[in-house]
Parts: structure tokens; C-alpha cells; sequence
């Protein structure tokens, strides 16, 4: 089974309303697992763990959404060109 395919099951198994309770719980933990990084209490393979953790949240979330890729990757280029003249 491919990763889309992971998604959308986990999708139907578990609701849309239980996986955005997920995405929010994952980002919180990758909240903490940064901030305990920071003061030494945490390694970074422990971050590493929450922020993949978060990437797959957010494939579900893309999927929840119903937005193309195109969308995704559109919104991530004006992003990056923001960041781009903020950096200049």
C-alpha cells in the first residue's frame, strides 16, 4: 500500500474529526520535543520522531482538505519567495 493510499485509510478508520485532533496533537508535541531539545532533554533523533510525526499529519491533512498538490506547492513558492526578499 502506498503512502496515499496509508492516508485515506487511516482517514476512513478513525473519522476526519479524530486525524485533525491528531494533526493538532502531533504539532504539540513537536512543540514540546523542540522546546526540551533547547534545554537538553530531548536529542535531536527525539525531534526528528515528532517532526516526521507532523509530515505524515499534514499528508492527511492535504488529503482532509481537498487541495491538489498544486495548491500545496503554489502557496509553499510564494512562501519561499516571501522569505527570499525578507532575507535581502
Amino acid at each position: 500500500m502506498n503512502s496515499k493510499d496509508l492516508m485515506l485509510a487511516a482517514i476512513t478508520k478513525w473519522g476526519i474529526d479524530s486525524q485533525i485532533d491528531m494533526v493538532i496533537e502531533e504539532c504539540a508535541e513537536l512543540i514540546n520535543a523542540i522546546q526540551k531539545w533547547r534545554r537538553g532533554r530531548k536529542t535531536e533523533d527525539e525531534v526528528l520522531e515528532e517532526g516526521v510525526d507532523v509530515g505524515l499529519c499534514l499528508e492527511q491533512l492535504k488529503l482532509i482538505l481537498h487541495k491538489p498538490s498544486s495548491d500545496w506547492e503554489k502557496v509553499r513558492y510564494d512562501k519561499l519567495v516571501r522569505l527570499e526578499r525578507r532575507l535581502k
